[in-house]
């Protein structure tokens, strides 16, 4: 049964996250080269384009391209981390159902990312401070009509403290600058949206590890085991159960450790698994009968 000595690395969520982002700064790089080569005129549309292109000022359509691409980027990476958030907070045995309640009811994707980290027992980090910023910005981007979005007092003084450091870490980047224009008009800067990818990826990190430490294990394998299980039992494979469940102890844990490997659990450093033993035998040793009854009890067959 100790096959079964399992731990969880990263979580689903930020495995999606990195699909999504993993190569950000190098298309974007990549469609303001090729935006440079329209500027300069060495670049034309290509026959196999089943449109016409044919700007009456090239420099216009340049600026307003590139301003489009940065924003995009930067609506794009603000709602992959608000997508992130969610899925956290929707893994069974990390948060309390009043805990859960209480940040939904939150305004503002800015206070419930903040009240998230709070509830890890996090203190602001920089990248934090930046996506939080950077939500007033996707704001205002997203809502043309609400041109006022405004960093509050306090995260203002969190980020002016942080300056140096943000400059340091962030490419040289200018946070009173950053903070003057997620305040105004203007489009962000490539190095600004670039600073905004990176703070979005460190932080999700952080984050993860937070909750891969403080989550129930055992709470969040099992409702991966009765997913996968319900699934399959209410799309007609009434024998699933059976399957994993024959007599053959050695059997039922292969299976199940498949199972959860594929779901995105590892094996456990050096054997070291938050599943006790005695969980682990609990489960492994039902029968089809008892595990379809644990498994499926919150459903009506």
């Amino acid at each position: 049964m100790t096959n079964l000595a399992l731990s969880l690395r990263s979580t689903p969520a930020r495995r999606h996250f990195k699909t999504k982002t993993g190569q950000n700064n190098h298309f974007l790089i990549t469609v303001l080269v090729g935006l440079d080569g329209v500027l300069d005129e060495k670049v034309d549309i290509s026959p196999d384009f089943s449109t016409s292109w044919t700007p009456k000022d090239r420099v216009s359509s340049y600026h307003r391209s590139r301003q489009y691409v940065l924003e995009s980027a930067l609506v794009w990476i603000t709602d992959l981390v608000d997508g992130y958030r969610a899925a956290i907070m929707r893994m069974p045995g990390l948060l309390p159902d009043s805990t859960i309640t209480r940040i939904n009811r939150l305004d503002g994707r800015a206070n419930k990312l903040r009240e998230l980290a709070k509830s890890l027992d996090m203190e602001p980090s920089d990248s934090e401070l930046l996506i939080r910023a950077a939500y007033s910005w996707r704001n205002r981007v997203v809502h043309s009509s609400n041109s006022s979005e405004r960093v509050s007092a306090d995260l203002r003084a969190r980020l002016l403290e942080a300056t140096d450091r943000i400059h340091a870490n962030y490419r040289g980047l200018d946070i009173e600058q950053y903070i003057s224009n997620v305040e105004g008009t203007s489009a962000p800067t490539f190095k600004e949206t670039a600073s905004t990818i990176a703070a979005a990826q460190q932080l999700v990190e952080v984050i993860d590890a937070s909750v891969t430490k403080r989550l129930d294990l055992e709470v969040f394998t099992e409702s991966l085991i009765a997913n996968y299980m319900r699934q399959r039992f209410e799309n007609g494979r009434r024998s699933v159960f059976a399957e994993y469940w024959a007599t053959d102890a050695a059997k039922t844990t292969a299976r199940l450790r498949q199972l959860l490997l594929q779901d995105g659990l590892s094996p456990a450093d050096n054997g070291v698994s938050k599943l006790s033993p005695e969980w682990i035998a609990e489960i492994v040793g039902f029968s089809a009968r008892e595990a379809r009854s644990r498994f499926m009890k919150e459903r009506e067959l």
